[in-house]
């Protein structure tokens, strides 16, 4: 029996020796390579990047060069331990002194078989491209530019080629510019309400297609504010609202309270990061025109009003609220605050039943808490359009509206936008809008409609009963 056993083993091991061996032998099949980006232009201090993959054999090589006119770089020469099934390695060309002119890039990869009596199989791939180490030349137009924290600011310039990018970088947040034509974009980036105003700098870049950055320095006065504190107390009619309304999104064996500060801190940061993706399906075009209209109610809480939530005495958590909330009769119509095209309509988290409107150029209005929404994304709608109607869906308790204003998915303060003076001196000076009616009639219009609105904001009240403010938590 156990000469059985080790003649059985002993086949087995053959077997399979003999397999690999064939396969070692046999594969004839080239590793798959690819190389990024696919561009016609190359500058010294572009990233690059070579992606290579052998799932039979493995991998066992790879050489990377340059060629200019007669001269040959090598890049890199690169074996590989334990025939990894792929690899990634990144380079740039900012060793080299490569002149402007056409450059041939080669990638030979050769993979851990023994084809080729003991070699491997090797695949080659060559690109041509042309060397650019020419940067762009940025010329801002817009003069003196000034900007309080919370608000946005808006920078117009030229550049002396098509940019492959261009914008304004603030810390780790990226505005991008928009070509209005002839050359010239426009961007608007933020003074974000949270930045420390002491090292707050804007930074206007434009990278060619060949990876040359320009940067160019711009007027800028940064104006510092100071947020309100708010302390919300946290009611059981609340909480149970939520820990029903939140139970699928935020799943598990919790208590009512565990689940709404799980939702008010991981819902919420969920939410917010789908909206930075939302604030760049835009227009790169302007689709307003003249102040935003504002909905008549009563103004309760106030964009980066930071808040402290207390359920029985103990602070629970603490958020910043984004937006302006505005309280009126219940299921009041809700107006579009300017022209634009809904880039979403739907439920979202903690802002329930939300429509987006873009703007253009990366500014959106949101319209949040809604009971009913009269819009689909695609549609696009006038200025003082009804699109819905207020309620308490997401994160509120009470019938109110949540309007916030977004720059590329970062929200800024809603008054200025509401400001017909702050409008023309800030873009209209700067920045051709569509003109949908008679312009001076517009500024007319919207001044008068935001000051009746204003006049408005007086205590909500259901239909047959005394007025009486309608609440609201978020």
């Amino acid at each position: 029996m156990k000469l059985t056993a080790l003649f059985f083993l002993t086949l087995l091991a053959v077997a399979a020796l003999g397999g690999g061996g064939w396969l070692l032998f046999h594969d004839r099949s080239k590793p798959e390579i690819v190389l990024e980006p696919l561009t016609a232009f190359v500058s010294p201090s572009l990233p690059m990047q070579v992606r290579a993959a052998d799932a039979d054999s493995g991998l066992r090589h790879m050489a990377v060069s340059v060629t200019t006119g007669n001269q040959t770089y090598t890049i890199l020469d690169k074996r590989y331990d334990g025939s990894p099934p792929a690899v990634e390695e990144r380079f740039t060309l900012e060793l080299f002194k490569i002149p402007d002119g056409e450059v041939v890039i080669e990638i030979a990869v050769s993979d851990a078989s023994f084809a080729r009596f003991g070699q491997g199989n090797t695949q080659v791939i060559s690109r041509k491209h042309l060397m650019d180490t020419i940067k762009p030349t940025i010329a801002v137009q817009s003069m003196q530019h000034y900007v309080r924290q919370g608000g946005p600011g808006l920078v117009v310039y030229s550049v002396s080629e098509p940019a492959a990018k261009t914008g304004v970088q603030v810390g780790n947040l990226f505005f991008p510019g928009y070509e209005q034509g002839g050359g010239k974009y426009a961007c608007f980036f933020v003074f974000p309400h949270n930045a420390d105003p002491k090292t707050y700098v804007p930074v206007l870049f434009a990278d060619d297609a060949a990876g040359n950055r320009a940067v160019a320095n711009f007027a800028i006065t940064a104006i510092p504010r100071t947020f309100r504190r708010d302390t919300i107390n946290v009611s059981d009619n609340l909480i149970n609202k939520i820990d029903s309304e939140f139970a699928a999104q935020v799943p598990g064996q919790l208590t009512a309270l565990e689940r709404y500060v799980r939702a008010n801190r991981e819902i919420r940061a969920s939410n917010d990061k789908l909206l930075l993706g939302i604030g760049l399906r835009t227009s790169p075009l302007p689709l307003w025109s003249g102040a935003f209209r504002r909905m008549p109610g009563a103004p309760m809480a106030r964009f980066a009003d930071h808040r402290a939530y207390v359920y029985n005495g103990q602070e629970v958590d603490q958020q910043t609220h984004m937006g302006q909330d505005i309280a009126s009769t219940a299921m009041a119509e809700v107006p579009a605050g300017n022209h634009g095209t809904v880039v979403f309509a739907g439920y979202l988290g903690i802002y329930g039943n939300m429509i987006m409107l873009d703007h253009g150029l990366g500014l959106q209005s949101m319209y949040a808490h809604l009971s009913e929404m009269h819009v689909r994304e695609g549609d696009q709608v006038a200025k003082g359009q009804v699109i819905g109607r207020t309620g308490f869906t997401g994160m509120a308790l009470g019938d109110h509206l949540h309007f916030a204003m977004y720059v590329s998915g970062v929200p800024v303060s809603p008054i200025e936008w509401w400001d017909s003076s702050w409008i023309k001196n800030n873009i209209k000076d700067r920045l051709v809008l569509p003109e949908k009616v008679d312009p001076a009639k517009e500024e007319a219009e919207d001044a008068a409609a935001n000051a009746a609105a204003e006049k408005a904001a007086s205590p909500a009240k259901k239909p047959g009963k005394p007025e009486k403010a309608a609440k609201k938590k978020q």
